[in-house]
């Protein structure tokens, strides 16, 4: 039962979850200031872009496929479940078995207001209270990721009393908050060529974050004597390095750690929570972090049309560290001597958890002590090519410069081409995708309405549950963006040589 439900919030997060990149929407012309995400430098198409509302979500994996679940049908039906021809696990989901490592990534993404705006050759901008969240488990050894999808279910698979050594592995997840300024400036700005830099300073609220990293330790599953559940792990030559932020970090009085083993606990104090974000008071973690970016138009004769564009940027350059030492913990396992955590160790909060398990590896329980996590940094290169007066063909490159054994959250690199119409009332864009570390084939489709209300998806068949499912992703949003008026200026064959207002005729008169 346990994996069941683990795995109906698997899936129901994936239908219901927003993507990473918006590749469908983050080349507009007329996107605004959800353009500058992606690069600080775009954005200059729009005189006023006011951003209202936006959500972004998504979830991928390497290793499980689910197959046929609907979960309209889930919901409405009780006996979708059940029976023999019943939705299941042993029935519906796909292993993905080929030695290689394994990995699972979900982000969120929500946009509160911000405004941009174009004066001439500038182009400033302020973002308030961005709101992000990352969970990623990464180079998993896919033997450890089998024994842990199987435990409890030895009639698929019996995976007890194995003994197997994994490789390195990091577990990571991160929430902040966002506040930043953006600005840009056209170096050149004419009817033949347009160079725009630009830069986003954003100061970063640390709201919680956890890791864990394994430099390398035994693992063993195995069943207790009176039980027929898998229910115990042995862990010998341990190396493992924990750090977290206490989930009471938002209690009326986060300074009671409570490492005694009792029910009694501070109760989650949601206004403190949300006015830890309105009011950034970095209550947990602080950080800065940096977009750069630049924008190479070459155009025809005409400043509101290129005939193609190139863009490229550097993205989340930086770091959170928490350093409230009231709330903030790391610990450290390391051991060569065999040691078994069983099954149902008594506990009401991670503090307690972490003091009960340090008995069993016989070391101090974790102290007071900060840790930093690091941006999902990328490098984002983008290509715009001017097919007709309103179609474009575009190319576009993540490529994240984190490695996957970071402490904290990384991009997943991605390189896509897309098909896209324009206009400054209706907009739709069908991008290929190979994302994921370029590990998965997906196609895309956005649709934008009055360069105000967008909704699209970087993986149709992942939103729609069609097919085989490893990850999806859906992503929207609503903004006023009011667009720039270029006034073509007038060539000398525009000058009729009969008007005697022109200065030219003037003279020749004179002559005359």
């Amino acid at each position: 039962m346990k994996h069941l439900l683990l795995l109906i919030s698997f899936v129901f997060v994936s239908i219901c979850a927003k993507a990473q990149y918006q590749l469908g929407a983050i080349n507009n012309n007329y996107g605004g200031l959800n353009t500058t995400y992606f690069n600080p430098a775009m954005g200059h198409k729009t005189r006023v872009s006011i951003n209202l509302v936006g959500a972004n979500f998504n979830l991928y994996n390497n290793f499980l496929k689910v197959n046929s679940f609907n979960i309209v049908n889930a919901v409405n039906d009780s006996s979708y479940f059940s029976g023999p021809k019943g939705w299941s696990i042993d029935n519906n989901v796909v292993e993905r078995v080929n030695g290689k490592s394994k990995y699972m990534t979900s982000t969120i993404d929500l946009r509160g207001p911000g405004i941009l705006i174009g004066i001439g050759k500038f182009q400033v901008g302020v973002i308030w209270n961005r709101i992000r969240f990352g969970f990623q488990l990464s180079n998993v050894d896919e033997t450890l990721a089998r024994n842990l999808f199987y435990i409890g279910r030895s009639s698929v698979v019996d995976v007890s009393n194995i003994r197997f050594s994994t490789n390195k592995f990091t577990i990571n997840m991160n929430a902040w908050a966002e506040r930043g300024i953006t600005g840009a400036f056209a170096l050149k700005d004419n009817n033949e060529t347009m160079l725009r830099l630009g830069m986003t300073v954003k100061s970063l609220n640390g709201l919680g974050a956890m890791y864990l990293k394994n430099e390398g330790t035994t693992f063993s599953f195995y069943k207790n004597a009176n039980s027929t559940n898998t229910d115990s792990v042995l862990y010998a030559d341990y190396d493992l390095e924990l750090g977290f932020t206490n989930e009471y970090s938002y209690a009326n009085n986060p300074t009671d750690q409570l490492d005694t083993f009792t029910s009694n606990h501070r109760e989650f104090d949601k206004n403190l929570f949300i006015n830890n974000i309105l009011k950034n008071q970095k209550r947990l973690g602080h950080g800065t972090s940096f977009d750069v970016g630049f924008v190479y138009e070459k155009r025809n004769g005409d400043k509101s049309k290129y005939r193609f564009r190139l863009a490229a940027s550097l993205v989340d350059f930086g770091s959170i560290k928490y350093d409230n030492l009231k709330t903030t913990y790391t610990t450290k396992y390391k051991g060569t001597t065999d040691v078994t955590i069983p099954d149902g160790i008594v506990g009401y909060n991670s503090r307690q958890y972490d003091t009960a398990i340090a008995r069993y590896f016989k070391s101090e329980p974790g102290r007071f002590q900060s840790f930093t996590m690091a941006l999902p940094t990328s490098l984002n290169v983008g290509f715009d090519y001017r097919f007709t007066k309103n179609i474009f063909i575009n190319g576009t490159w993540i490529q994240s410069v984190r490695s996957k054994y970071t402490q904290g959250i990384r991009a997943f690199s991605s390189i896509s081409a897309a098909i896209r119409y324009e206009s400054k009332f209706i907009g739709a864009c069908i991008p290929v995708v190979w994302n994921d570390g370029y590990q998965n084939f997906n196609i895309g489709f956005c649709l934008s309405l009055l360069n105000s209300f967008y909704i699209g998806s970087d993986n149709i068949g992942g939103a729609f549950g069609i097919g085989s499912i490893a990850g999806t992703d859906i992503y929207s949003g609503l903004s006023i963006n009011i667009a720039k008026h270029t006034k073509k200026k007038k060539n000398d064959s525009d000058i009729k040589p009969n008007n005697p207002a022109t200065p030219e005729n003037k003279k020749e008169k004179k002559a005359n």
